[in-house]
């Protein structure tokens, strides 16, 4: 990120618990496939949430496509002074709008089991941020496959 803000962002390991249950952490430099793209719908009209990228990333994951890390910053990304044309009151309405869009993938993942993969998800990517969990690559596929086994048990049943 440049401009009025000098940083690099954080991604975090893939978890489809942390996209369906929390928010949207997959930032802007992410890539698909255009198949995949195409098989559910490409960015679909959300209407005034303006969260189409979250949407879309919700309708691969329940198709079945999973995500993966790349821990090499591919993009750079100017910030305004004006910030986001989300803020809070909008951000939160837009998040609230999205679990009722997807509430069939959250409904799913209610049980004991998915609150606890959810939370092993979390605490990697907050242990990403301590020690730099991702700079282990093998590690890092390793929680995104168990993660995605987990998610797929828990969804498709």
């Amino acid at each position: 990120m440049f401009g009025a803000d000098d940083r690099i962002l954080r991604a975090f390991p893939f978890s489809a618990y942390l996209l369906a249950l929390r928010t949207n952490y997959v930032n802007a430099c992410a890539l698909t496939r255009r198949a995949d793209y195409l098989a559910v719908g490409g960015m679909s009209d959300v209407g005034e949430i303006t969260m189409e990228d979250w949407d879309l990333w919700l309708r691969m994951i329940e198709a079945g496509k999973r995500g993966t890390f790349v821990r090499k910053p591919l993009l750079r990304w100017r910030r305004h002074e004006a910030g986001s044309r989300n803020p809070d009151a909008r951000m939160r309405a837009a998040v609230a709008a999205m679990h009722q869009r997807h509430g069939g993938l959250r409904a799913k993942l209610r049980g004991p089991r998915a609150r606890l993969r959810y939370l092993f998800d979390l605490a990697v990517a907050a242990l990403d941020i301590v020690v730099g969990l991702s700079r282990w690559p093998l590690l890092v596929r390793w929680l995104e496959r168990s993660s995605w086994r987990s998610f797929e048990r828990q969804y498709r049943r």
